[in-house]
């Protein structure tokens, strides 16, 4: 029987199972399995089809790339076609089961859903062949020269169903029912599937008093920062893990603050203008410009997108106190949800009014500023805190809180002031001429000590989308 192929064999067994056949038991079972082995030669030739046409594609968008016709992707491969040989995969739904031992791909089309492991250790992540439809980045779907997406208005009239998967170590490929192939590096997909996170490549520390006392102080000398990726790159990465940093040995001026502060992202203009001084003397109507303290608080609450950053430089006193205040308002968060989860939901879910009031005076206009905004915030996917917004001095009138949860709301608006109160989540720190502080204004609170004497401060805003962006070019975010 070595030369029977698959329409023989299946005759074969037709006659013997015919009643009028004499056949014995031994017989019709091995042309059973003789039928089973066939079948299965023939789907293994299908695949190796399947390889070669997926080859001759590859070979063809090399030649390609060599005219320079042809995108290529992160690890220079050909963006549109599959850069790695087909691998075994699971398939579980109508079509059957065609896997190999170790298979880290697994298709449930019932399901319309790909269960792939997308980084060493992690679970298998199963994501809906909708959003990989959707997330295609070949040239039909995504603009590779503006960076944007090409909308697809038919995407739930499609079959979304792949035709092929083919994946290896570090790709992933899709072979669409409609002929369309999509091409995903393993590493892009860990990236940008659910859940997202915001902060993906720095660690952040929340500290306190003890936490920040026993860490190396985040500073980078003036000489550095300004001149030196490197040093750029190392005062962004202090005010992603730490929400602040320094820079050392700057030009005790006004000059050098704006040089500092530009060299992270252009000032940003405000009611108070671009670059800014503070002093008793000014008599502006606000508590900064008086010789009191100050508690720890963050700034322009009362605007729908507060500045990114605050600077501070120290450029002249001649009396005692004013020491600066810092409190890492993440970590208070994170402290009333150990202490108390249900007061952190209550201050998460409630939103605030924030106002700032000023007549007219000196050549400026009147304003009336008014926000709403919760405390904080976090990204809807890792959890991860994103804003914090805390202004006791500023805080509206309550108008956003039913009568019924005013109760639940003060209690736990009161637990997060006792805590960012609490000295151990205070750190303290003497200011002097030459060093510029920056501040993200969206994780740190600041504030400072009464004082005496004549103290003249320099600093400005900057924004927080461009120093955000900064710091993703600068692959700290």
């Amino acid at each position: 029987m070595k030369g029977l192929n698959l329409c023989s064999i299946s005759r074969s067994v037709h006659v013997l199972l015919d009643p009028r056949t004499k056949a014995t038991t031994h017989q019709v079972k091995l042309l059973h399995h003789l039928a089973a082995q066939q079948h299965a030669r023939q789907h293994y030739q299908q695949l190796q089809q399947q390889q070669q046409l997926q080859q001759q594609k590859r070979t063809a968008c090399n030649r390609a790339l060599c005219s320079g016709k042809c995108k290529k992707n992160a690890r220079g491969q050909p963006d549109s076609f599959p850069g790695s040989n087909p691998a075994s995969y699971k398939h579980t739904g109508s079509v059957a089961l065609a896997a190999q031992a170790g298979s880290d791909v697994t298709r449930h089309d019932l399901d319309q859903v790909l269960e792939v492991k997308l980084s060493q250790g992690a679970q298998p992540a199963r994501i809906p062949y909708m959003w990989l439809r959707d997330h295609c980045r070949s040239e039909r779907y995504f603009n590779h020269k503006t960076q944007q997406k090409i909308p697809d208005l038919q995407l739930l009239e499609r079959d979304l169903t792949p035709q092929a998967v083919f994946a290896d170590e570090h790709d992933l490929s899709i072979t669409w029912r409609d002929g369309h192939e999509t091409h995903y590096p393993r590493e892009w997909l860990a990236e940008h599937f659910y859940p997202g996170q915001s902060c993906k490549k720095t660690e952040r520390v929340l500290w306190g008093k003890e936490t920040i006392q026993s860490e190396p102080l985040p500073a980078v000398p003036f000489e550095h920062h300004m001149n030196s990726e490197d040093g750029l790159r190392q005062s962004l990465h202090n005010l992603v893990k730490y929400g602040f940093t320094m820079v050392t040995q700057a030009p005790p001026t006004a000059e050098g603050t704006r040089l500092a502060s530009e060299r992270v992202s252009p000032i940003q203009e405000s009611m108070y203008g671009g670059l800014w001084t503070v002093s008793p003397a000014m008599g502006n109507n606000d508590t900064a410009y008086t010789h009191e303290g100050l508690g720890a608080h963050t700034d322009n609450t009362y605007l729908t997108s507060p500045a990114g950053i605050e600077v501070f430089h120290l450029l002249e006193h001649d009396g005692s106190g004013g020491e600066s205040l810092l409190v890492d308002g993440f970590h208070a968060v994170d402290t009333v949800r150990r202490e108390d989860p249900r007061a952190y939901r209550t201050l998460r879910d409630t939103v605030l009014p924030f106002e700032y009031v000023a007549e007219a005076a000196d050549g400026k206009p009147p304003y009336l500023m008014k926000a709403y905004s919760p405390i904080f915030t976090e990204h809807p996917g890792s959890g991860e805190l994103l804003t914090f917004r805390f202004n006791a001095y500023d805080r509206g009138n309550l108008d956003t809180v039913a009568p019924s949860k005013l109760a639940e709301f003060y209690a736990a608006y009161q637990h997060l002031g006792q805590v960012i109160s609490r000295p151990a989540s205070e750190f303290w720190y003497q200011l002097s001429p030459g060093t510029v502080l920056l501040v993200d204004n969206w994780r740190v609170m600041h504030g400072r000590a009464a004082f005496t004497g004549f103290r003249l401060l320099s600093g400005c805003y900057l924004s927080r989308d461009e120093w955000v962006s900064e710091a993703r070019r600068a692959g700290v975010l």
